[in-house]
């Protein structure tokens, strides 16, 4: 196919159906990072869940009226395509100008957007992985001595063969636990 039959095949089924309406950014979908330390604390995980579904299901409803859209086009005749074709290039030529011009553009714009794009997604990539060590490594430095103060409890399978003073001991240990990460977490 010739680019200019490309992108009049293209451009005369949105014309057919009309301008499409703006579609809403997935991404306005998205909650609010969480602000506790602890998955109960809010309803990150939920809000997360329907918002995927919600742009799930968004998704396959356009999935679904592209593809209607694609049957009608490739059920049209070949010579009704190009008769179509011809006519609305023959009444708007302004816009097969303008087309033509923006499809040029298109592919050097395309190419410099997805460079950007994949450079941005190394570099937030590099972030995330150095925070997480970042935090792993504080979290590590401030949780080993209470981990090393549990594995010298005598703590057996049962409470009841393990000593009073070991199961308080262990439980002030977990509350220090739990409060250590929380101020990493905070942090």
């Amino acid at each position: 196919m010739k680019p200019l039959t490309i992108g009049l095949s293209v451009l005369l089924p949105a014309l057919a159906l009309g301008a499409p309406p703006a579609a809403q950014d997935p991404w306005t979908k998205v909650p609010a990072f969480p602000t506790g330390c602890y998955s109960a604390q809010d309803d990150f995980a939920k809000d997360t869940e329907s918002a995927l579904e919600a742009v799930s299901a968004e998704s396959a409803r356009q999935e679904q009226i592209d593809n209607e859209i694609k049957e009608r086009y490739d059920d049209l005749d070949p010579a009704e395509k190009q008769t179509r074709m011809q006519s609305y290039m023959m009444s708007h030529p302004e816009d097969v100008a303008k087309m033509m011009q923006a499809n040029q553009a298109m592919g050097a714009e395309y190419q410099e957007t997805a460079t950007a794009q994949y450079e941005k997604r190394q570099k937030l990539e590099e972030e995330l992985k150095n925070l997480m060590a970042r935090y792993d490594g504080v979290l590590d430095k401030a949780l080993a001595p209470l981990a090393a103060k549990r594995t010298s409890l005598p703590l057996a399978d049962g409470e009841a063969a393990t000593p009073q003073w070991a199961i308080e001991e262990n439980n002030a240990v977990i509350k220090k636990t739990n409060a250590e990460y929380e101020r990493v977490c905070g942090e």
